[in-house]
């Protein structure tokens, strides 16, 4: 305690040039410029829009595939995804960012580095689904969308992102909404045309209808003159049927007689050939006889009695045969005259018929006059039946095909108009009111504002605890100087004091924390943390103030607003300088404001990170040390040299 006191009391009367009070006076001057300065250079490299405020750099990934989608029967390609590409980059629905094309690889590091605000990364099916309320045959379904932020980069950065987000989603909400209306509203005019062409081909089927009822009349006319000619025909062959009532009979007579005369005929025919040719045959034999006789009669002298008798009998046989001959002969000619007789009798009867068929044959000629005129009445009726009943096929046609060009015209006002179950009905209504679902993700997230706060706040506070501390303390005594002690003793009797007050400060934090409900995910290690800033800060501050004297103090607060700045949460590390983001990497508040992230965030990361931040500390709380170790040097040189 008593070491404390002599430190509390001893002021820092180190010996100084004027030239050393000079840039002093002139720092302290130029603070409130240094601070400002360093605040203004943290926004240099943000890009500006329209408006002339800073634009976030953020990175768009598209790995949509664009494709073909039949909507209202055409095939029409679709690529939303480059459509949303394009409404980014040079719409409205990117404003307040600079926005980079690329592929996922670097969009991911750029995340994590902080060189991107946010990633919006479009999906491989994101066309397909876009479109899928539209499109004929598709399940709708709400195209997905991912926007990630890094929390751990910038919460106002994230907050931003998130905006951005809703953002996104209204803009390709209300232009696919708009969509969906005017292909639903060019859908009923197309019906609209439908029913006016079908009303058309209705009127036109109305006036074919009214010329076949007239052509119905016309053929119903037509068939009361075929009846009427039908009546008459019907008449003159009742007339000739009358009239030729005998006829069958009469005829059948006359055959049988024409028959019977044909038979006789031929039979004459036959007997007359048979005894023509029984005559030659008698002339024949009566010629062989005679010169049979004739040869016996020369031949007398020379026979013998026997040969004689032989030849007189062979005459005799052929004289019997002439005679039987000569019978058959006359046994034709009777039935000859009896077949003749017989003949001429059916010639009469056959001419009797004949004359009673020529009798009625007035009357059946008067009869099939009047057919005849009849007949020629029901041809000319029948033609223009037939003519009627042409034109009534053509008008009946030409109805048919209006009922068909009817019925294809309703079918395809009927195709236009969709029919949904209830859940279709639900799905439809559900996707066109929010037809893009955009996933927010953090891939280091800031669960509140608290937590983003305190996670700046701790490390800060801490530096500006450090800071007060050396307003108060003295890096060491003159009379700890004067002594034989070593350095490092010196150091030691400087140091401990204000460590232990680190050590308070840092228990008040934690104890503060605790309170408001902003305990770490791992408590000891976050306890640990805090302690382990504390201690490092009031070491760097020791080193500065007792190397730089006032100068040192100066330094402190330009080195907070430039570590603020390059720490990147509260202004985005993206807005400034790469100079910025490549010493935030090394600076004391920086890393430790991503560490306290870690700590406070739970993340799978945050082993790897707190490591990182404990690391830069130990170097910081080594510079301190070092810088006070020199500080003492140079003031026993100087002691001793005085």
């Amino acid at each position: 305690m008593s070491m404390l006191s002599t430190l509390l009391k001893s002021a820092d009367r180190a010996p100084r040039s004027s030239g050393a009070r000079i840039v002093a006076l002139v720092l302290a001057v130029a603070t409130p410029l240094l601070v400002a300065g360093v605040a203004v250079l943290a926004l240099q490299n943000a890009p500006t829009g329209s408006s002339g405020t800073p634009d976030l750099p953020a990175a768009v990934v598209n790995l949509d595939t664009p494709i073909t989608a039949t909507i209202g029967g055409t095939a029409t390609p679709v690529a939303a995804g480059k459509l949303l590409t394009s409404q980014l980059v040079g719409g409205q629905a990117g404003s307040g960012f600079s926005w980079t094309i690329t592929d996922a690889d670097d969009a991911r590091s750029g995340l994590e580095s902080g060189a991107y605000s946010a990633v919006v990364t479009i999906p491989s099916n994101f066309s397909a689904l876009y479109v899928s309320i539209s499109s004929d045959g598709a399940t709708p379904t709400a195209a997905p969308l991912q926007v990630e932020t890094n929390g751990g980069q910038s919460y106002v950065a994230d907050l931003l992102a998130s905006a951005l987000a809703t953002n996104v989603h209204d803009v390709l909400a209300t232009s696919l909404t708009q969509g969906y209306v005017t292909g639903l509203l060019g859908g009923l005019t197309s019906i609209h045309d439908q029913l006016t062409t079908v009303a058309g081909k209705a009127g036109e089927l109305a006036t074919g209808a009214g010329q076949v009822s007239q052509l119905g009349a016309g053929v119903a006319s037509g068939v009361d003159q075929v009846d009427t000619n039908m009546q008459k025909l019907s008449g003159g062959l009742a007339e000739a049927a009358s009239s030729t009532a005998k006829l069958p009979e009469l005829t059948k007579g006359l055959n049988d007689l024409a028959v019977a005369s044909r038979d006789g005929s031929g039979l004459i025919t036959a007997g007359l050939k048979d005894t023509a040719s029984k005559q030659k045959d008698i002339e024949t034999k009566q010629a062989a006889l005679n010169a049979s006789i004739s040869k016996l009669s020369t031949d007398l002298p020379t026979l013998s009695p026997a040969e004689v008798q032989a030849r007189l009998a062979d005459i005799q046989k052929a004289s019997d045969d002439i005679a039987l001959s000569s019978l058959g002969i006359g046994v034709a000619l009777d039935v000859g005259t009896v077949a003749s007789g017989a003949l001429t009798e059916g010639t009469t009867l056959v001419a009797k018929g004949t004359t009673g068929l020529a009798d009625s044959t007035p009357a059946l000629a008067t009869g099939l006059s009047d057919a005849a005129g009849g007949a020629a009445q029901l041809a000319t009726g029948t033609t223009d039946l037939n003519g009627y009943a042409s034109q009534l096929a053509q008008g009946t046609t030409g109805i048919a095909t209006g009922v068909t060009q009817l019925s294809t015209g309703l079918t395809s006002a009927a195709g236009k108009i969709p029919s949904y179950t209830a859940d279709q009905q639900k799905t439809l209504s559900a996707v066109a009111t929010n037809p893009v679902v955009t996933t927010v993700s953090d891939t280091q997230a800031l669960p509140t504002a608290q937590v983003a706060t305190a996670s700046v706040m701790v490390p800060v506070g801490l530096w500006i605890g450090a800071f007060a501390l050396y307003l108060l303390l003295t890096p060491f005594t003159v009379q700890a100087l004067a002594s034989s002690a070593s350095g490092g003793r010196v150091l030691r009797q400087s140091l401990l004091p204000a460590l232990a007050l680190a050590v308070v400060q840092a228990l008040v934090v934690i104890v503060g924390l605790q309170l408001i409900g902003l305990g770490s995910a791992n408590p000891l290690g976050g306890a640990l943390f805090i302690l382990g800033l504390s201690v490092a800060f009031v070491a760097m501050h020791q080193g500065l103030v007792a190397l730089f004297g006032r100068i040192g103090r100066l330094i402190s607060l330009t080195f907070l607003v430039l570590q603020v700045a390059a720490a990147g949460v509260l202004v985005p590390a993206a807005l400034s300088p790469d100079w910025f983001q490549t010493v935030s990497s090394f600076l004391p508040v920086s890393a430790g404001v991503r560490g306290m992230q870690a700590l406070l965030t739970g993340s799978g990361s945050a082993g790897a990170l707190v490591g990182g931040a404990v690391i830069v500390l130990l170097v910081v709380a080594g510079l301190g040390i070092a810088f006070t170790l020199i500080a003492i040097s140079r003031r026993r040189s100087v002691t001793s040299l005085s």
